[in-house]
């Protein structure tokens, strides 16, 4: 599989409800990305270029190949917009496969026609006329009218605004830049959070972990903290400053298999949104998603190592759905939330509040999944106001990963 490069700049963020990561392929005809699903799983994305996507000929073979695809059987297409104003279709992970090969290749090619033997060498099957274009073409300009052609003097002295404009646009630059370097150093994200300090960062220090090797700065063993990510992998989302919730974060009780341990290496995320804080191992990170509607939030978190390794298969991690239990939130209420989650998972009571299934996801090889419902009192002494649901899925022998993180937000959502 080629090597994963960062989006373009003019690349989209997100197409449909997948985020976009990275490019694994590009040409002519359009580009293949590497997508993330709401739930967690790797996908690909494969989007019409901006010159196709003004032909209309062009448009309507790249829908006849996804219709294609969609006959072929169910897991060859997942989702597709093929009407839209940038086609695309989304198509599961092939790990080990080209990019270019198999139904991306399909796909793609299918936009270009190929030269019939003997043909003309005219006209777009031989060559078509979006060929070379990078970006979405400029307006049109607007309609004839009048001319009034303005002396050459009037143009130079434009000219020679915008230039002064433009340098001192720089010169002010230059300044922030050296202000910055010699005057405020920017803040280490991995760096313990100074005492008395109430909101850390998303993507904080690990809580715990073995001595470095160096001697103690104050009579505790320092945590060794993660590798920060290249420049080009995408950084996990962070809430502004001091809008997670705060409070030390609590042991407590799990629904499956380990807790985090005290030497274990861990992120603490206090996350915009969460009412609660939570743990994680220390190679993950979490961005918001899109696809809740307020006042529900819901948050991606993912093994970060395993994307930037481009290990193939879906990571470790899931999403976190937090959303209001309508008063009073009962037997009723709650059923209701669990069905609209998950209503074919085989519930297994944990306590009065807390139900858990585990199973093998459908359609892998052998992915682990555990899902969890829990409810409880956003204020402390509260009554029962609040929903979480936790889906998580890992590949063999990283189960307990998942499950130390659903055990850990058990624990701070009593």
């Amino acid at each position: 599989m080629p090597a994963l490069a960062p989006p373009a700049p003019d690349d989209p963020a997100q197409l449909g409800p997948f985020l976009l990561r990275g490019r694994w392929s590009s040409s002519e005809a359009g580009t293949a990305y590497q997508g993330l699903a709401p739930d967690g799983r790797a996908v690909t994305v494969v989007a019409l270029g901006p010159g196709p996507s003004r032909d209309a000929a062009a448009r309507d073979r790249f829908a006849a190949a996804v219709a294609g695809l969609a006959r072929a059987g169910p897991g060859t297409l997942l989702t597709a917009d093929p009407d839209g104003p940038w086609p695309w279709a989304a198509l599961p992970a092939a790990p080990g496969q080209p990019a270019d090969a198999g139904p991306v290749g399909h796909l793609l090619s299918a936009v270009t026609p190929a030269v019939a033997v003997g043909a003309v060498a005219r006209g777009p099957a031989f060559a078509p006329h979006w060929t070379g274009e990078r970006r979405l073409p400029p307006p049109p300009p607007p309609a004839p009218g009048p001319v009034t052609a303005a002396p050459a003097r009037t143009d130079r002295r434009a000219l020679v605004i915008v230039l002064a404009v433009l340098l001192a646009l720089l010169l002010v630059l230059v300044l922030a830049l050296v202000w910055q370097r010699t005057g405020d150093e920017p803040a280490d994200p991995f760096a313990t959070p100074a005492p008395g300090s109430t909101a850390p960062p998303t993507s904080g220090p690990p809580t715990s972990g073995p001595p470095t090797s160096g001697p103690p700065t104050s009579g505790q063993p320092t945590a060794t903290p993660p590798t920060p990510a290249p420049p080009t992998a995408e950084p996990p989302t962070s809430p502004a400053p001091g809008s997670g919730p705060t409070g030390p974060l609590q042991p407590g009780p799990g629904v499956a298999g380990p807790s985090f341990g005290a030497q274990e290496q861990t992120r603490e995320m206090r996350l915009e949104g969460l009412p609660f804080p939570f743990r994680t191992p220390a190679t993950w990170g979490c961005q918001r998603s899109d696809v809740a509607t307020p006042p529900a939030v819901r948050w991606v978190c993912l093994d970060d190592r395993w994307i930037l390794e481009e290990r193939p298969g879906s990571p470790p991690g899931g999403v976190i759905h937090v959303q209001p239990c309508p008063a009073p939130c009962g037997d009723d209420a709650w059923q209701s939330l669990r069905t609209e989650h998950a209503p074919d998972a085989d519930w297994q009571v944990v306590d009065v509040a807390t139900v858990v299934h585990e199973d093998t996801e459908p359609d892998t090889a052998g992915t682990y999944r555990i899902r969890m419902s829990h409810v409880f009192a956003s204020s402390p002494g509260g009554p029962p106001d609040t929903h979480v649901y936790v889906r998580m899925t890992a590949p063999q022998g990283f189960e307990d990963d998942v499950r130390k993180v659903v055990n850990d937000i058990r624990a701070n959502t009593p």
